[in-house]
């Protein structure tokens, strides 16, 4: 068994501020023939953080050929490796963890694979809940440390299947959830990302709300560093989304990355009971500091008459008569707490007739704020 804290004076050499302590313990076989070293055996990794973990491995390594290697790992038979104390109370559980890697080449040049499928995924902490279905990654790595090599290219893709959150606020349920991109990282470890994510088959709900939403589809591109001019675009739509068993509308859209931890949503905006009726809105979603949000929005000029309006409008009775020429625009601003609107509303040509009232107006102009 050996200590790994003497593991950090190389790290540390890196400048990436992560700390190793714990054990290795291993049972191996070790053969030498004609300057081929091969060693097989069980490899068992503790830390502070993690538990025991179990693995195998198999290495071979050529002095007499420029001294490569190649290393498969894999993991022993698991049905359940927990991780508890995260963010003080939390815990992460997988259950049935497969794992294998490979890799071949020299110390400064060589290739590899990972693969990796989960059975299911707990993670629990006081203020969300997630499970998920079978949980897959793959990934395909290169590092090149030569002269002419320009450092680490990993390729990876991550999918989750039936991945649901649960929070203090409300839930959220997806058939797919997946990750796909590339990390990259130069010789002096500059790092760089361009990743992928895409949700399919979603619904959520907000019972403190009255909102309900469903057939959310969506696939949103991210960088880092976080690009001054993002030209990749994202996408997305949601099918329903019905507020208080009444009002029930559709919208989709545009997703860009504003920044490191924010995004751009330019849209439109449907309503299943107004048919004419076309909302188009723009939105700023920022986690840089504080949770901020904006939003803009108007809508079409559209006939009071003939759109469906007036069957909304509860208290109108029957035999009532409301018309006109009408649009709306306003705004929406969130944050620190505090909520901020505003909003112009502006009727042309407009009449209005209540017979039960012997009340008729007509030519009504007039825009309201």
């Amino acid at each position: 068994r050996f200590d790994l804290a003497p593991v950090n004076r190389v790290i540390a050499g890196y400048g990436t501020g992560f700390e190793l302590s714990g054990t290795l313990g291993f049972d191996a076989g070790i053969s030498i023939d004609n300057k081929k070293i091969s060693s097989h055996g069980s490899l068992t990794v503790s830390t502070r953080a993690l538990p025991a973990l179990p693995l195998r491995y198999s290495l071979m390594l050529d002095r007499a050929g420029h001294d490569r290697f190649r290393l498969e790992l894999w993991s022993a038979p698991l049905k359940l490796y927990e991780i508890s104390g995260l963010a003080g109370s939390g815990s992460l559980c997988f259950a049935n963890p497969e794992f294998r890697a490979e890799f071949s080449g020299n110390v400064f040049k060589n290739r590899g694979r990972l693969n990796c499928r989960i059975g299911k995924i707990k993670i629990h902490d006081k203020n969300i809940n997630i499970n998920t279905g079978p949980v897959s990654i793959s990934s395909a790595i290169l590092f090149d440390f030569t002269d002419g090599g320009k450092g680490a290219d990993i390729g990876t893709k991550i999918s989750a299947e039936n991945f649901v959150a649960r929070f203090r606020k409300g839930s959220a349920d997806f058939n797919m959830i997946s990750l796909s991109g590339k990390l990259k990282a130069d010789k002096t470890l500059k790092v760089s990302a361009a990743f992928e994510i895409t949700g399919s088959g979603g619904q959520a709900g907000f019972p403190g709300y009255k909102t309900r939403v469903s057939g959310i589809e969506f696939k949103m591109p991210m960088h880092y560093p976080a690009p001054l001019r993002p030209s990749a675009t994202g996408v997305f739509s949601i099918d329903r989304i019905r507020y208080d068993k009444s009002f029930d509308f559709f919208t989709k859209g545009k997703i860009v990355q504003a920044g490191m931890y924010g995004c751009r949503v330019n849209g439109r905006a449907g309503f299943e009971k107004i048919p004419g009726l076309s909302v188009r809105f723009s939105s700023l979603v920022s986690f840089e500091e504080k949770f901020f949000t904006a939003v803009k929005f108007s809508t079409n000029i559209i006939d009071i008459k003939d759109s469906g309006i007036k069957e909304l409008i509860s208290d109108l009775p029957e035999d009532s008569e409301i018309s006109g020429m009408a649009s709306v625009w306003g705004k929406v601003r969130f944050s620190e707490g505090s909520l901020k609107t505003g909003m112009d509303f502006d009727l042309q040509n407009g009449k209005i007739r209540l017979p039960d009232m012997d009340l008729t107006a007509s030519g009504i102009n007039t825009r309201i704020k």
